[in-house]
C-alpha cells in the first residue's frame, strides 16, 4: 500500500493522525536479531528433543529470516496515535 493511500484510509475512517513515530531500519534489524536468536536458541533444543522434525524446524527459520528480510527491507513500521475526527 502507498503512504499516500495508507493515510487516506486512515482519514476515511473518521481519524486524524495525533501522532506517529516511524521506526528506523536500524532498530528494527536490531529486534529482530535478538528475537531471531532466541528462537534460533529455542529450535535448536526442539531439534535435539524432535530429531525427526529437524526439517520442520529448519523451514521455520528460514521463514523467519524472511520475514525479517521483509520488515527491514520492504515494509516501514511505526506506531501512530489516531484521534477520532468525531471527538
Amino acid at each position: 500500500m502507498s503512504k499516500y493511500e495508507f493515510y487516506r484510509q486512515i482519514a476515511a475512517a473518521g481519524f486524524t493522525i495525533v501522532q506517529e513515530r516511524i521506526i528506523r531500519k536500524a532498530e528494527i534489524a536490531s529486534s529482530n536479531t535478538h528475537i531471531y536468536r532466541s528462537i534460533e536458541r529455542q529450535i535448536k533444543k526442539l531439534i535435539e528433543q524432535f530429531p525427526d522434525k529437524n526439517e520442520l524446524f529448519q523451514n521455520y527459520l528460514k521463514e523467519q529470516q524472511m520475514e525479517n528480510q521483509r520488515l527491514e527491507n520492504q515494509i516501514v513500521c511505526g506506531v501512530w496515535l489516531l484521534q477520532s475526527i468525531a471527538s
